[in-house]
């Protein structure tokens, strides 16, 4: 059994500070850094986005459990957040603000 492996290079995007995290989903490669700016890249469609949160330093980004489940759980120093980023992607395609956000106020885990 041969498996196949791909190799894919990404660029410096300008405007991207200090990275702090990575999270990565079936074709989507999500990075945070400490202005609080996500940069969404999707590989198969060879696009890239940056999208300002408004909120400060991403700690941590997980992805949810499920195949086709593209919701993404990020820590911030003040909080987490909940963004799914199908609906985020087609926002930005209709040149939105970001949305697609659900702020949680209290969390238990």
């Amino acid at each position: 059994m041969s498996k196949t492996v791909r190799s894919y290079c990404i660029l410096f995007q300008p405007g991207v500070g200090t990275v702090t995290c990575i999270a990565f989903k079936n074709d989507q490669i999500v990075q945070g850094d400490v202005d609080g700016m996500l940069n969404i890249w999707d590989l198969k469609a060879h696009t890239s986005k940056n999208i300002h949160t408004g909120r400060g330093w991403i700690k941590k980004m997980r992805f949810a459990p499920g195949k086709g489940n593209l919701k993404l759980l990020i820590l911030f120093s003040d909080g987490v957040d909940i963004v799914d980023l199908k609906k985020v992607q087609s926002n930005v395609a209709r040149n939105r603000n970001f949305a697609g956000v659900r702020k949680l106020t209290h969390a238990h885990f």
